[in-house]
């Protein structure tokens, strides 16, 4: 599944970013004939009055890599996400737009557990000027990519909105795939 969000970073720049989601029984997303595995360079605050520290990898990784560095780190709450059987055609937002890029789907549930790790981290998740793998587990990757051609860091959280709202829209039987042009 693929998602696009338009996020304002912390700087006064606005950028654009492509996410993609895809099951890795297929080949890897082809986001605009852009692929690489570039690492997601997350950047945020693991300890309360602490400074930012940053960490790479994926944000499964990167969680892990956070609670070493603070075994007391308290990861934000996360919303309750469920996994809808069918879309919900009644839900408004434009720029979902379903089955993009592949018809492979993603795991649903694998997504859910992606999403709450960017939820659970905060801070904000680096991408670099093509592609990169946000997240990689249960056989789905998530892929996000920059169309400006350069560095941004969206808020993470604001990753996982626009992944939810694809959920939310392009879920069948609990297959998932999608594009949000927010």
């Amino acid at each position: 599944m693929t998602l696009r969000t338009s996020p304002s970073p912390p700087t006064t720049m606005k950028s654009t970013i492509a996410l993609a989601f895809a099951a890795l029984a297929a080949a890897a997303p082809s986001l605009s004939t852009r692929e690489t595995d570039n690492e997601l360079v997350w950047t945020g605050d693991i300890q309360d009055g602490g400074p930012n520290r940053t960490f790479t990898g994926k944000i499964e990784s990167i969680y892990y890599q956070v609670l070493e560095a603070n075994p007391d780190f308290v990861p934000n709450a996360v919303p309750e996400i469920q996994v809808p059987n069918t879309s919900n055609n009644l839900q408004k937002r434009v720029d979902v737009d379903c089955n993009i890029f592949s018809d492979i789907p993603a795991f649903a549930d694998g997504i859910v557990d992606q999403i709450n790790y960017l939820y659970r981290l905060g801070g904000n998740c680096g991408i670099t000027p093509s592609c990169t793998r946000v997240s990689c587990s249960y056989d789905n990757a998530v892929w996000a990519c920059s169309r400006t051609g350069g560095d941004t860091a969206p808020e993470c959280a604001r990753i996982a909105d626009g992944a939810s709202a694809v959920l939310g829209r392009c879920t069948r039987g609990r297959k998932v795939w999608g594009n949000d042009a927010e």
